[in-house]
């Protein structure tokens, strides 16, 4: 590969917002778990991720908090099997 490699529009993705709901959710997990952790309900969460202008249902977000914490999990025991 002589030419020259533009990389400019693959580094702007990561400034621009996610463009599916699990997209959304997964950017807004940090805040998500450290509510859950808190001891907030997920009817709350939901409520305030739709006043932000993430629209997603009651349903579909509990299913995406299933499957991010079932991949934290996961990641937990793989490292945790590394060591």
């Amino acid at each position: 590969m002589n030419s020259q490699i533009d990389f400019s529009r693959l580094s702007s993705l990561a400034q621009e917002p996610p463009t599916t709901l699990f997209g959304c959710v997964r950017m807004a997990w940090p805040q998500i778990q450290a509510a859950l952790q808190r001891h907030v309900a997920l009817k709350v969460i939901h409520q305030r991720l739709n006043e932000a202008g993430i629209p997603i249902s009651y349903k579909l977000l509990c299913i995406y908090a299933g499957r991010l914490q079932q991949e934290a999990a996961s990641r937990t025991k793989i490292t945790s099997s590394a060591a």
